[in-house]
Parts: C-alpha cells; sequence; structure tokens
C-alpha cells in the first residue's frame, strides 16, 4: 500500500489544473468565432456591417429619418470586388458608385461567372465597409454574403443586394467627416477541386 506524499498531492492539483486549463481553452476556442461574429455585428468593428432579418418597408424608414439633416447629407457608395487567385472566377461589381440619402433603400448588383468549362466550383464572400467606422450604420436587406454559391461549367449569376444607411449616422459626430463609403466583397473557394 502507498502513502501519497504532500508532493504526490501537489502534482496531482497541478495536473487537474493543467487539464482544467486545457479544457476551458478548447471551449473558448469554439466560442470565439460565434462571439467575435456577435461583438463586430453589434460595434459594426471592422466594418462588420448590419443586417436586418424582418425590413420594416420604405415609408416607415423615411419616416425614421426625419433628421434636419436627413435631405441634403448625402453619402457616395462605391462598390469594390475581390477574388481569390485559385477560384477560377470572374467577379466583378456592376452598379456604379450611387449616392444615396440616409434611410432609402437602394439595390446594388454583382456578377460572377465559373471560367472553367469543365468543372462547378463553390465559393463564398465575405465583406466589409470603409470606413470601418461605418459597419455600424450600414444595413443590408438582402445580400449573397456567407451564402455558399455553386457554378456549373461557364455558368453566370447576378449576384443582387440591397442596402440602407440608418438615419442614427446623422446623430454621430464621429461620421460627419464621412462622405463616401465602400462596400467590399471578396469571394474565396469553399471546394477542394
Amino acid at each position: 500500500m502507498s502513502v501519497k506524499t504532500d508532493y504526490d498531492v501537489k502534482n496531482q492539483r497541478v495536473g487537474m489544473c493543467v487539464v482544467f486549463i486545457a479544457l476551458v481553452m478548447v471551449g473558448v476556442s469554439f466560442a470565439a468565432v460565434p462571439l467575435y461574429d456577435w461583438f463586430c455585428r453589434v460595434t459594426g468593428f471592422a466594418g462588420t456591417t448590419q443586417r436586418v432579418e424582418n425590413f420594416v418597408g420604405q415609408d416607415d424608414l423615411l419616416l425614421s429619418s426625419q433628421h434636419p439633416d436627413a435631405l441634403i447629407r448625402n453619402f457616395t457608395i462605391r462598390f469594390d470586388s475581390n477574388i481569390d487567385n485559385s477560384l477560377p472566377w470572374d467577379f466583378n461589381n456592376v452598379t456604379k458608385p450611387l449616392d444615396v440619402k440616409v434611410g432609402e433603400l437602394h439595390e446594388a448588383h454583382y456578377e460572377a461567372k465559373n471560367l472553367d468549362s469543365q468543372s462547378s466550383h463553390s465559393g463564398m464572400s465575405s465583406f466589409n465597409v470603409t470606413p470601418l467606422k461605418v459597419g455600424q450604420y450600414f444595413v443590408k436587406v438582402e445580400c449573397f454574403c456567407f451564402t455558399e454559391q455553386n457554378l456549373t461549367p461557364n455558368q453566370y449569376v447576378n449576384m443582387p443586394l440591397q442596402f440602407y444607411i440608418d438615419p442614427a449616422i446623422l446623430d454621430d459626430e464621429n461620421m460627419k467627416d464621412v462622405s463616401t463609403i465602400t462596400l467590399s466583397y471578396h469571394f474565396y473557394p469553399t471546394d477542394s477541386s
């Protein structure tokens, strides 16, 4: 029969602490992506735009933008498109820069074509807006982002998005210097072909 010494008890405690810390780190690593996504959506951090599930409607939105500056303050929205070199697609913004008023619903279009005449390829887009501080006020109603797109050989698709600038931007002193907003999409491959 062996007798546990203080040294054995201390080693056992250290071992249990190491296992506990490792389990906590694994748990945090799985929670990091959803927590970061939630943080970015709430704060607009890193140019993350807002997304509405139930659009209130154009009339209600325009009524909510009855701010003294709403009629005179325009924003120029520019559209940017990028694609990962390993995805054999052509991806472009179709919509030219738009001058928009706060609270107006607008639609823009991007297009993609699979340049491979033999194989289908899948891709997914991520996005951001610049300046980054505008993300919390740029609201997408309809979007193709974070939805896997599968294009068959030589297939062409039109990808619309709908958006508006939240009237709350007019009350933010930090946004007074903003007149141009760039919405940028980047497509990357999701298949291994």
